[in-house]
């Protein structure tokens, strides 16, 4: 769990030289305050006196954010006429210095290839870029039209650690998403986030799966938590492509990535959004898909990895972990570079989902079938 005296994305790491005599509290002080503020109140701040703003001017630009969508609304297509320009950002303006210096963490909402002016040759340099958040829009891309070139504000980029929010396993390649080629040459950590509804959707056999991550060493998937719809069909009703579902895809990025711990995380919630499956609570549920997982990949293994040992092929299996939200949360540093209000709210709904289901499964009546439906 994240220590309670440290915030989800800590200070800058040095602290601006500032005569004390300006200052009612120590800059340290000030600066630990501010590591905690949104960035609307860090703007504002920057407004008080020239003082505060070398303090919180570094804090302001540590996480830059750029997208075109009005705050929230991204999915619902909503522009922000005050965010027109935003895409043209570059590190040659005024700013430029800071911008170079200071930004760590930097998100990228999907866009329009118009919007980011991908089709110029200037780029966002920003050489400190240790996390990358990028927002895909419902299809999964980041790009809202095709672009052999890339997104230009990526271009000049290496992130260590990359988080694809609203992922889907098939558009996970550079072409596909819109990312610049050799963007994720250096990344090490990627957690992928999905609804869980995302999961009942087909695969395909042509997945452009994560072909550029030569040096990634862990990955995350993350079925998040929805509201349930009674009314909605989240399966796949066409015979031909009902038979591939998420486990497929987990089946091949452990094959497309043998040499990175593998995580999966809220799998056993999954069969709650699904009409026709059988009676399991949700560690039964993980403890299912775990099994099929892990028996196709050794069989993938013992196939494509023929000159490896039985104890390799054992060690690459056991690599492969299923845990729900609770151990994930206990065990893993999500809220490095996960929001921590986000993530409690999952684990809310996580919760109110669970609590549903064992309610209709109690009064259900038919035997081998959970109710769906109010």
């Amino acid at each position: 769990m994240p220590p309670t005296a440290q915030a989800a994305t800590s200070g800058p790491s040095y602290i601006p030289s500032i005569p004390q005599s300006t200052l009612p509290l120590p800059t340290e002080l000030i600066t630990r305050v501010l590591s905690y503020s949104s960035q609307g109140t860090l703007a504002s701040i920057c407004r008080v006196s020239k003082a505060l703003y070398r303090i919180a001017s570094p804090v302001l630009w540590k996480h830059l954010v750029l997208s075109p969508w009005k705050v929230g609304q991204d999915e619902e297509g909503v522009l922000d006429e005050k965010k027109a320009e935003c895409g043209s950002m570059k590190t040659r303006q005024k700013n430029g210095k800071a911008l170079r210096n200071d930004v760590i963490t930097l998100s990228v909402y999907h866009h329009s290839t118009t919007w980011c002016r991908s089709n110029t040759k200037s780029t966002l340099k920003l050489p400190e870029v240790h996390t990358l958040h990028l927002y895909l829009s419902e299809y999964g891309l980041l790009h809202d039209g095709h672009d052999r070139n890339g997104c230009r504000l990526l271009r000049n980029i290496a992130p260590k650690v990359v988080i694809f929010h609203n992922a889907r396993a098939r558009h996970l390649g550079e072409e596909s998403l819109g990312s610049p080629y050799g963007l994720f040459d250096q990344t090490e950590e990627l957690t992928c986030i999905s609804l869980v509804s995302r999961a009942l959707e087909p695969s395909f056999n042509d997945l452009v799966v994560l072909q550029k991550f030569f040096n990634l060493n862990k990955m995350v998937w993350i079925f998040q938590p929805e509201d349930f719809d009674p009314s909605r069909h989240y399966g796949w009703t066409e015979p031909i492509l009902a038979g591939y579902d998420y486990r497929n895809e987990i089946v091949r990025l452990a094959n497309a990535l043998p040499k990175a711990k593998l995580t999966i995380v809220n799998s056993g919630l999954i069969h709650f959004y699904d009409k026709d499956c059988e009676k399991m609570t949700v560690e039964e549920s993980q403890r299912q898909n775990e099994i099929i997982v892990k028996k196709e990949v050794e069989e993938l293994l013992v196939a494509n990895f023929r000159q490896w040992s039985p104890e390799r092929r054992e060690e690459r299996i056991e690599s492969i972990e299923f845990m729900d939200l609770n151990e994930f949360m206990e065990k893993e540093e999500w809220w490095k570079y996960l929001n921590t209000d986000e993530v409690q709210e999952w684990k809310v709904m996580m919760d109110e989902v669970e609590k549903r289901f064992s309610v209709e499964a109690e009064t259900d009546p038919a035997d081998g079938k959970e109710v769906m439906d109010d």
